[in-house]
C-alpha cells in the first residue's frame, strides 16, 4: 500500500522517496532544476494564497461599511439596541480584516525572501559554471604552448625581414653598377653646366638713358608768349548741396 502511494526506488534498493537531491556545488544539475521548480511552484502558491486573500479583504471593507451604514440608521430610528449590534459588527469584521491584511503582508515577505533566494542561486550556479568552464580553458592553454606560439609568430617575422630584405637587393648589370662613380659623375654634369652659365655673354641694354639737356628743357619755365597761347583753367563749377551731401556720404562710408 505504501509502496503505491509513494512509490519504490529500484535502483536504492526499495529505498521509499525520490533520491536526495545533490549540493549546490557538486555539480547536480538535476537536484538544481528540481528545487528551482519548487521554489516557482512555491511563488505560484503565494500569489494564489494573496489573491485569495485580497478578495477576502474587500468583502470584510465592504461588510464594515454596511454595518456603519446600518448603525446611523438604527440611531435615526432609535433603536439604540441595533444600533449597538451593528457596531459590534463592524468592529468584529475590522478585527477580521487586520488579521487578513497581517496575513497579506506575511505572505509578501515570504515572496520576496524565495524570489531572492532564487535569484541568489542562479546567480551562483552561472557563476559557477562560469568558473567551471574557465578552469578547463586554462587547463587546456599551457604556458608552454604559449611560449611555443609566440616563437613561431617571431620566426615568421624574422623570415618576412630577410624576404623583403633580399628583394630590394639589386641583380644583374644593377649589382655591378659603383654608387661612388655614379655620384662623382652627377658632380661633373653639375659643374660643367655652371662653366657654360659663366662664359654667356651679358645681355646687352635696350633702354637708351635721357640726356642731361631734356630734364632742363622739359622743366623750364614756359616763354610768355607760350603762356598767352594756352588756354585758361576753366573755373570751378560750384556743387550743389545734394552733390555735396552725396560726397560727405561717400566719405563715410569710406571709413
Amino acid at each position: 500500500m505504501f509502496g503505491k502511494l509513494f512509490g519504490k526506488n529500484k535502483e536504492a534498493g526499495g529505498q521509499i522517496g525520490p533520491r536526495p537531491a545533490s549540493n549546490f556545488g557538486g555539480g547536480g544539475g538535476g537536484g538544481n532544476q528540481n528545487s528551482g521548480s519548487r521554489t516557482v511552484e512555491a511563488i505560484q502558491k503565494l500569489g494564489e494564497t494573496e489573491e485569495l486573500l485580497m478578495k477576502r479583504r474587500t468583502l470584510l471593507e465592504k461588510k464594515c461599511t454596511q454595518e456603519a451604514e446600518r448603525a446611523r440608521e438604527q440611531m435615526k430610528a432609535k433603536n439604540k439596541r441595533g444600533a449597538l449590534m451593528s457596531l459590534k459588527k463592524k468592529k468584529m469584521f475590522e478585527m477580521q480584516l487586520e488579521q487578513v491584511e497581517n496575513n497579506i503582508f506575511r505572505l509578501n515577505e515570504q515572496q520576496n525572501m524565495l524570489e531572492g533566494q532564487r535569484t541568489t542561486v542562479e546567480t551562483l550556479v552561472s557563476m559557477q559554471n562560469a568558473s567551471r568552464v574557465s578552469k578547463q580553458q586554462m587547463q587546456e592553454m599551457k604556458v608552454d604552448d604559449v611560449d611555443k606560439v609566440l616563437d613561431e609568430i617571431n620566426d615568421q617575422n624574422d623570415q618576412l625581414q630577410q624576404i623583403n630584405t633580399a628583394m630590394q637587393t639589386p641583380i644583374g648589370d644593377a649589382a655591378n653598377m659603383d654608387d661612388d662613380e655614379l655620384a662623382r659623375e652627377l658632380e661633373e654634369m653639375e659643374a660643367e653646366e655652371l662653366d657654360e652659365q659663366l662664359l654667356q655673354p651679358a645681355p646687352a641694354p635696350t633702354r637708351i638713358a635721357p640726356s642731361r639737356a631734356q630734364p632742363a628743357a622739359a622743366t623750364a619755365a614756359p616763354s610768355r608768349g607760350q603762356a598767352q597761347a594756352m588756354p585758361a583753367a576753366p573755373a570751378r563749377k560750384q556743387k550743389t548741396p545734394e552733390e555735396m551731401e552725396l560726397e560727405a556720404l561717400e566719405a563715410e562710408m569710406a571709413l
